[in-house]
C-alpha cells in the first residue's frame, strides 16, 4: 500500500473521523493506541502522527480529551512528601517492604501506591549519593600480575605500569 502523504492539516472528516474512535474508545474502554491505529487505517496518516495531533489539539482546546482517561497525577505538596518519606523509611526499617507500605498507604488502590513508590523511588535517588562502583580487590590486582608474569612474550611489568598510567589520567578528569 502507497504511503498518503498529507501536506495540509487535518480536513473536518478526518477530525470528526477522530473524534468518533475516541468517542467509541471511551465506551467501550479501549485504549488510546486502537484509536490511532483506526485513523491511520482509514486515513493513511501515521499513528504517531494522529497520536501528536489529538494530544496537542487537547492542548489547545480543539478537542476534547477521553472521558476514559484519568485526569494528571497531583503533584506532591513538601509536607506530604516529607510525611510518605518518613513512613516509608520506617517501615523498611522494620523489614517491611516499599510495596506492602505504599499499598497500604493508597488503602489497596495499585495505581496509587505505585506513585508513591515512583515518588520515594525518585526521592531516594535525590537524597543518596551515588554508590561508587566496586573496585578490584588488592589480591586480584595480584594474581592478574602474577598470572600476567607467565604469559610468553609479554612484558607484564610494562602493561601494569601502563595501566597504573591510564588509571592516573582516567581519575584526574
Amino acid at each position: 500500500m502507497a504511503r498518503v502523504v498529507h501536506s495540509k492539516g487535518w480536513g473536518p472528516d478526518e477530525i470528526k473521523l477522530l473524534e468518533n474512535e475516541v468517542q467509541r474508545a471511551t465506551r467501550e474502554n479501549l485504549p488510546m493506541r486502537s484509536v490511532f491505529n483506526a485513523v491511520a487505517a482509514a486515513t493513511g496518516r501515521q499513528p504517531n502522527s494522529i497520536r501528536n495531533y489529538y494530544y496537542t489539539a487537547c492542548r489547545e482546546g480543539e478537542l476534547a480529551p477521553s472521558a476514559s482517561r484519568r485526569a494528571p497525577a497531583r503533584a506532591f505538596s513538601a509536607e506530604e512528601t516529607n510525611a510518605m518519606y518518613k513512613l516509608i523509611s520506617e517501615a523498611q526499617a522494620k523489614g517491611i517492604s516499599v510495596r506492602k507500605t505504599t499499598l497500604a498507604m493508597a488503602n489497596g488502590d495499585k495505581t496509587d501506591a505505585l506513585r508513591l513508590q515512583n515518588k520515594y523511588r525518585a526521592l531516594i535517588r535525590e537524597k543518596e549519593p551515588p554508590k561508587p562502583k566496586r573496585s578490584v580487590p588488592v589480591r586480584d590486582l595480584a594474581d592478574m600480575a602474577r598470572d600476567a608474569r607467565m604469559v610468553q612474550g609479554l612484558d607484564a611489568d610494562a602493561l601494569f605500569s601502563n595501566l597504573a598510567v591510564l588509571f592516573r589520567q582516567a581519575s584526574s578528569k
